[in-house]
């Protein structure tokens, strides 16, 4: 007991930045404003995590020339 004891007195804190890097394919939308909410709220719907602007990269954008 008295190890266990010594243990948790000894206890380091530590703190991380934790980078997850996902990949958006083929959703359209009529703005880059407009596909970025949309990400935000899948994101935030399917892994219960807020998403900023920032976050997001557009790494292509392909104009519809209807």
């Amino acid at each position: 007991m008295l190890n266990k004891s010594k243990e948790l007195n000894n206890m380091n804190i530590y703190t991380a930045k934790i980078t997850i890097t996902t990949h958006d394919i083929g959703r359209e939308a009529g703005s880059k404003k407009e596909y970025i909410e949309s990400v935000k709220m899948q994101f935030l719907e399917e892994n219960n995590i807020e998403l900023r602007d920032d976050e997001i990269t557009i790494l292509e954008e392909v104009k519809d020339n209807e």
